[in-house]
């Protein structure tokens, strides 16, 4: 059997690596770690300490690498979920529909926020260059813009005067 000794090697090791991250969860030390796996059958008795923080940090790694490539999983399906919407609601938006706009408007800026586009440029501290950040607003407009043009309306609405204020008061 091919491979079956470093199989198992490796199998061992996760095991190993497995029992240090569980005693360090329940607050066990790294010597007291070292001293209960070393006290193990299936483990050398020359474990020491820092086996034990080499263990635990590894395992630690390994979750965050998993953890990190779920949440990029997860991302891609949400984006593909938003993209997905975007077709309906842009057609019934075309068709004068207010609240298919609205929500039109809210995937891309939900979109926009997914994919990052929104956050500080770490390395400057400044907002970063974000070509979709007039996005949202520049639809919203030329769509107001057609929605008047279809009914008849002015390009701007007119801005009522004032009343005129007593200047002796």
């Amino acid at each position: 059997m091919a491979g079956g000794r470093l199989s198992a090697h490796k199998a061992k090791l996760a095991l190993r690596r497995y029992y240090a991250l569980e005693l360090r969860i329940q607050g066990g030390s790294f010597r007291q770690i070292a001293q209960q796996i070393a006290s193990m059958p299936e483990f050398s008795d020359d474990y020491c300490e820092a086996m034990a923080y080499r263990d635990v940090h590894i395992a630690l790694a390994e979750l965050a690498r998993e953890t990190q490539e779920k949440a990029l999983h997860l991302r891609q399906l949400e984006l593909q979920r938003l993209e997905s919407l975007i077709p309906t609601l842009m057609q019934a938006s075309k068709r004068g529909d207010w609240a298919a706009l609205d929500r039109l408007l809210n995937v891309i800026q939900m979109r926009i926020r997914l994919m990052g586009l929104d956050r500080i440029d770490n390395q400057t501290g400044e907002p970063g260059v974000n070509p979709l950040s007039g996005l949202v607003a520049i639809i919203a407009e030329s769509r107001l813009q057609l929605m008047r043009q279809q009914k008849g309306l002015p390009e701007q609405p007119e801005q009522a005067a004032l009343p005129e204020q007593n200047a002796d008061v």
